[in-house]
């Protein structure tokens, strides 16, 4: 899927071996990867709970996996890809929404 994932095996971050084992991260990082390509998100490597991306205006971020890994792990395995789904759709680049909003606001600031 990902020449990175494929070419080094990711290993389980310390900070998350009291919350998972290696062979579930593994899991949860592809569907993590396959939900990301599935939005079109350019992923540019993946390494200790940090998936780095190319966002719209090309410039590298990230999206920290701490917070959908503890969500993850409390969800039955029904529920896992949804929640993994639904987290990433919410962190979706929505600068144009924020400009519109930013413009608004400057606009009413002149009343």
């Amino acid at each position: 899927m990902f020449d990175f994932f494929k070419k080094n095996k990711i290993k389980l971050p310390d900070n998350y071996k009291d919350l998972i084992n290696e062979k579930d991260y593994s899991i949860f990082l592809d569907k993590c990867l396959t939900v990301l390509k599935g939005l079109n998100v350019n992923v540019i490597s993946l390494d200790d709970g940090d998936i780095v991306y190319e966002n719209k205006d090309g410039e590298e971020a990230h999206f920290y996996l701490d917070n959908i890994l503890r969500k993850y792990v409390m969800l039955n395995s029904g529920e896992r890809e949804q929640e993994i789904e639904r987290h990433f759709k919410q962190l979706q680049d929505k600068s144009d929404a924020y400009e519109y909003f930013s413009k608004i606001l400057n606009m009413q600031s002149n009343f």
